[in-house]
């Protein structure tokens, strides 16, 4: 015949036993009280004895003087990170004072060589229509027009270059707007 083995409710109950006599139920305590049982079983049941044990008993109330020393610290520490973010926020300030320069000093290249470039054009353009009706000028001309095209070129490479900062500076710009906005709502959140 199979030995049956321990239940869950006798271990329980061995459990009370110990702690009503004012000790802590231990592994062998209960075992010794039950005659037999695996050390692993009667651990398995112990542990959730005494994890019932831990939701029955009542938390008792926080103590007045603990509820300062907790708001004592909470000012405290919520004052060092408002001068840390002071700080950042200065520096943040300057940042974007630097990006809003070098922005301008960006935008201006751009409308400087959007300038330049359709002046190049322009000139390129003027070439092209006086070289179709002058023959023995137009091989000359073709030469000048070569290299016109060729500045051209370069006037619009250096404009995408600008154009590729501006967008960069633009992106840039609008991190920090999200970092200052991010930071001014975590402040907000604080006060």
């Amino acid at each position: 015949m199979a030995r049956l083995g321990i239940t869950e409710a006798q271990v329980h109950k061995a459990a009370d036993k110990i702690k009503a006599s004012g000790l802590d139920p231990t592994i062998q305590g209960v075992r010794e009280i039950l005659g037999s049982g695996s050390f692993a079983t009667i651990s398995a049941h112990l542990k959730k004895w005494r994890d019932r044990k831990v939701k029955e008993s009542p938390t008792p109330p926080e103590p007045e003087d603990f509820k300062l020393a907790c708001q004592q610290i909470w000012l405290s520490t919520w004052r060092m990170a408002e001068d840390s973010f002071k700080e950042q926020k200065k520096a943040l300030l300057l940042e974007r004072q630097e990006w809003e320069g070098e922005r301008g000093q960006l935008l201006a290249e751009v409308e400087r060589l959007e300038k330049l470039s359709l002046a190049e054009k322009r000139k390129g353009e003027e070439l092209a229509a006086s070289l179709q009706g002058k023959e023995k000028e137009g091989e000359a001309l073709k030469g000048v027009h070569f290299k016109l095209k060729e500045e051209y070129a370069k006037t619009k490479a250096q404009l995408e270059a600008s154009e590729e900062r501006r967008k960069e500076a633009l992106t840039r710009g609008d991190r920090l707007e999200k970092e200052l906005a991010s930071l001014a709502k975590g402040r907000g959140k604080k006060s």
